[in-house]
């Protein structure tokens, strides 16, 4: 059952993410006459109250998988495989294009 919520677990994280990096944004276009002092504030006093629900109110989820010894041999393994490495590839090149640029 865990394993079938994964998905949106995953969506909620990247909606969360999201969400982070344009709340400054938000602010400011409802209060534009905000100094970047007040917005910073703003949004960090929203972070915080959002790490205290993760932190006290959300509970984790069961482990139901055994966890894997990390090994370097299966480096090999990831890089040849060529639909993961698309979608990594894919992925490395979003993150590029929204952060670095």
């Amino acid at each position: 059952m865990v394993s079938k919520k994964r998905g949106l677990a995953v969506g909620i994280l990247i909606a969360a993410l999201t969400l982070g990096s344009s709340l400054p944004h938000f602010i400011v276009i409802f209060s534009s006459s905000l100094n970047w002092h007040l917005v910073i504030i703003c949004s960090s006093i929203l972070a915080l109250l959002g790490a205290i629900i993760v932190n006290w109110v959300l509970e984790d989820a069961p482990v139901t998988i055994k966890k894997i010894p990390f090994s370097f041999k299966l480096i090999k393994k990831v890089v040849s495989n060529k639909p993961v490495m698309l979608a990594n590839y894919g992925y490395f090149g979003h993150m590029w294009e929204l952060y670095a640029m």
